[in-house]
């Protein structure tokens, strides 16, 4: 492989406080779809106390969109990371330590045209062994997946009783068949989430009532929901989240349902609830843990709080706003998020202090 001496420099040093690695050569190239089995020994690549392979995909546009799955077969755990270069710098999309489940699986979405940079390594230190490692498009892994932020089956304030159904449609003349996959609030989605199947006949429709209560018959609780076809094609999918009435009347809110293009970066705003509605913020993660700055302004537009907070990835994080920020807002006021690590989508669901009745405000990307 060439390289100038400032690029291929670039490409071996990873972002992270190890030395710059011994690599020779650069690393392996790699195509789409590719699949490899590695072994890391005391004769692979050096960067600290790491043994490890790198490998490169040239050549991407931006916003191709790819999943990687890497296993460890004979490796004790886990250090998978994807990086691009920009202005000479190293940059993270993907960084990822495993000491105990045997697979990572990301999704990314490339973000500049260019070449990205893969390195797998045992995640303590001085690791050896076996590992494999696949790339493909995304929409040949299994269909573009999409998200509903938050389903739930919960009991909330003033007697409140939050439910969600779920509407899978099939547009095409061959059934669709994928799973549901359910990760609790506050967690990264992991292989071990429940999961249950779905399949839709032709031009049908299936509908799951009280979602969240049909895979977790008798037990309360919330949880973000990942509707994952089986093949390259996803259905069309309907969402309500509602106030169940003693009647059996609903008060609705529908959350948007997201697929992975529609995670952002930078600045997004919101305007938080009127006067007698409390404001619950819902902070939906991409592939990797997230960091936002938030700035809270009140009705006049003074600032009063801008904490900093991490997000584990691939999860529904819900909070209230007086949790957020140590205050208590007024109304009418606004939350501005800066995502400068990772990306995510962000929601509000002001709820009435009397009625009990929510609504779903996404953010909006600030110009």
């Amino acid at each position: 492989m060439k390289a100038s001496g400032v690029a291929l420099i670039a490409l071996l040093v990873v972002a992270s406080a190890y030395a710059q690695s011994n690599c020779p050569s650069g690393g392996t190239i790699l195509s789409i779809p590719s699949s490899v089995t590695g072994q890391i020994t005391i004769g692979s690549c050096k960067q600290g106390s790491e043994y490890h392979d790198i490998y490169h995909i040239p050549n991407l546009l931006s916003g191709r969109q790819l999943r990687f799955v890497v296993t460890k077969t004979s490796l004790p755990d886990l250090h998978f990371e994807i990086t691009y270069v920009a202005n000479l710098n190293i940059v993270d999309i993907y960084n990822k330590y495993e000491f105990s489940k045997s697979t990572i699986t990301a999704d990314i979405e490339v973000p500049v045209s260019g070449q990205i940079n893969i390195f797998v390594a045992g995640a303590t230190s001085f690791s050896t062994g076996g590992y494999t490692l696949s790339v493909s498009d995304l929409s040949a892994a299994g269909g573009a997946k999409q998200i509903v932020p938050i389903v739930g089956h919960v009991a909330g304030v003033g007697g409140s009783a939050f439910r969600s159904d779920l509407k899978l449609y099939n547009p095409t003349s061959s059934t669709i068949t994928g799973r549901l996959v359910f990760t609790n609030r506050g967690q990264s989605e992991t292989q071990q989430d429940t999961s249950i199947p779905y399949n839709i006949p032709p031009n049908g429709i299936t509908f799951f009532q009280d979602v969240y209560a049909v895979a977790f018959p008798g037990v309360g609780g919330a949880a973000r929901l990942s509707i994952v076809p089986d093949g390259s094609t996803a259905p069309i999918v309907d969402s309500s989240t509602y106030t169940a009435l003693s009647d059996g009347g609903e008060l609705a809110q529908s959350p948007t349902v997201l697929t992975p293009a529609s995670f952002m970066t930078g600045v997004q705003v919101a305007a938080l609830g009127k006067g007698g509605e409390r404001t619950n913020v819902f902070v939906i993660t991409g592939s990797q843990d997230v960091t936002i700055y938030w700035k809270y302004r009140d009705a006049t537009g003074v600032q009063h709080a801008a904490p900093a907070q991490t997000y584990a990835h691939d999860a529904t994080h819900q909070l209230s706003v007086s949790d957020l920020l140590g205050l208590t807002p007024g109304p009418n006021g606004s939350l501005e998020a800066n995502v400068v690590i990772g990306s995510a989508r962000l929601a509000l669901s002001p709820v009435n202090n009397v009625s009990n009745q929510g609504r779903w405000l996404d953010f909006q990307r600030v110009p």
